[in-house]
């Protein structure tokens, strides 16, 4: 056993024209300072951190969650969904219409279901993601810990695993 390895992509609506696109990407900043602020409390604060508390001070925390959540729940007119917890910023704007029906894939030994359009997805994010990249780019982007209450990690430094 390795673990279990889950990716959650939640998608929120995304709008399909400019100026509204801008008008989005300007509520969404100023939602994420308002909720930023409850995380920078013991941090040395700064300019930026001093302006966006003056800006935001009207808005509670709890309100900033709300309104953010409505904000991204709203799909009058839209015809995309994002991912804005990825991390591949636009690349992960995608027409809702790929996910309307899912297909079942093979993937190593397990079946699972996957978007309909999951090739023009794949393609989108990762590009040709058919080909291996070049070896010295074959590295994990991924953060691994160990927690084992009977092991020191001092074994697992021995061993080369950490």
């Amino acid at each position: 056993n390795h673990g279990a390895y889950i990716d959650v992509f939640p998608l929120d609506w995304h709008p399909d024209n400019k100026k509204d696109i801008k008008i989005f990407n300007l509520k969404n900043k100023y939602y994420l300072f308002v909720i930023a602020r409850s995380y920078h409390k013991k941090k040395k604060k700064n300019y930026k951190q001093f302006v966006g508390k003056i800006l935001t001070m009207f808005t509670s925390v709890k309100r900033g969650l709300k309104k953010r959540d409505k904000l991204l729940k709203s799909n009058k007119g839209k015809t995309y969904l994002a991912n804005y917890s990825g991390a591949w910023g636009e690349k992960e704007i995608m027409p809702a219409c790929w996910y309307d029906s899912g297909v079942e894939l093979e993937f190593e030994g397990v079946k699972v279901v996957a978007p309909k359009e999951y090739d023009a997805w794949l393609t989108q994010v990762y590009g040709d993601y058919m080909q291996f990249p070049p070896e010295e780019k074959r590295v994990s982007h991924h953060h691994n810990e160990i927690i084992d209450l009977k092991k020191s990690y001092k074994e697992y430094v021995k061993q080369g695993e950490i």
